[in-house]
């Protein structure tokens, strides 16, 4: 369960506020997430809380990442592993 904004969603994938949206509803209607929109108790939202539903086999076949820290300027030589993209959306 991980509480967060669509906004600060988007700014942790490094994409924009709609595509990391239409990303939440599509693992939504996929029924790999379940949202959790609740209100303060003055009325006002509180950040929706997400729970991602996915199957243990899954988990296993992707091996863990360390994200790293660069201190200075990169370039492409600087860079290790294949970039990856899950694609959510149809193309």
């Amino acid at each position: 369960m991980v509480e967060i904004g669509v906004r600060n969603l988007a700014a942790e994938l490094g994409g924009s506020k709609n595509t990391a949206q239409r990303a939440v509803v599509a693992l939504t209607e996929a029924r790999l997430l379940t949202a959790d929109h609740a209100r303060a108790d003055d009325g006002t939202f509180r950040t929706t809380r997400y729970l991602l539903h996915l199957p243990t086999d899954v988990l296993d076949s992707v091996p863990p990442r360390r994200p790293t820290r660069r201190t200075g300027p990169t370039n492409s030589s600087d860079i290790t592993a294949e970039p990856t993209q899950l694609s959510l959306l149809g193309t």
